[in-house]
Parts: structure tokens; sequence; C-alpha cells
């Protein structure tokens, strides 16, 4: 199996977080954010600041990170009318002091 490692690994385990529905881990029930389970409900500025700020308290139980700023978009970049998407804006600061951006769309086809 091919691996992954620094920031790919570190991308695909934010990816899996935010995907995840809590609960779904039996060991780490507050594991996950349940990003899917927000597509399609109902959308508003109050509903996307909620989502994000529950982003950000899940993250930063990551051992890696020092501080995120998330940004919680409806549709793909590019294209806000798609409505069975949601884009996450992620402003990373490592613990090491270094910083990165990631970029994730979820959506269901």
């Amino acid at each position: 199996l091919p691996t992954v490692s620094g920031r790919a690994n570190l991308a695909h385990s934010l990816t899996r977080r935010l995907a995840t529905e809590p609960g779904a881990l039996v060991y780490r029930p507050t594991f996950g954010c349940g990003v899917l389970s927000y597509i399609g409900a109902p959308n508003s500025p109050g509903a996307r600041a909620d989502l994000a700020t529950k982003i950000r308290a899940n993250l930063l139980r990551d051992a890696r990170l020092k501080d995120v700023a998330v940004t919680v978009s409806l549709g793909t970049p590019g294209d806000s009318a798609v409505l069975s998407a949601i884009t996450v804006a992620l402003s990373l600061t490592l613990r090491d002091d270094s910083r990165s951006s990631i970029t994730l769309t979820f959506g269901r086809s």
C-alpha cells in the first residue's frame, strides 16, 4: 500500500476528521465534525459560522496544530451555486510555527 507523509499526511488526516461523524469511532466518541451531514441542510451565515467553530475546536485536538482559522462556504471553489457541496478553507499554524493552507470540498453526488 502506498503511504503519505508530511503535509500530505496532515491533509488526509484533517479530511478524515472533518468527514467522520462524531460518535462513529467507539473509542474516540468526540473525534469528527460530521461535515457531510451539513450538506443540503438549511444554510445561513450563522449555520456556517457554527460549523466553522465546531471544526476549529475539533481540529485543535490534533497535536500537530497550534492554531487554525476556518472559513466555511457553500458550493465548490469558483461556483457557490453548487448546493450539494461545502468548501472548508483552513489556515493552519503548526506546532513548529510553520504555516499551511488547505482547502477541502465535501459533496454528495
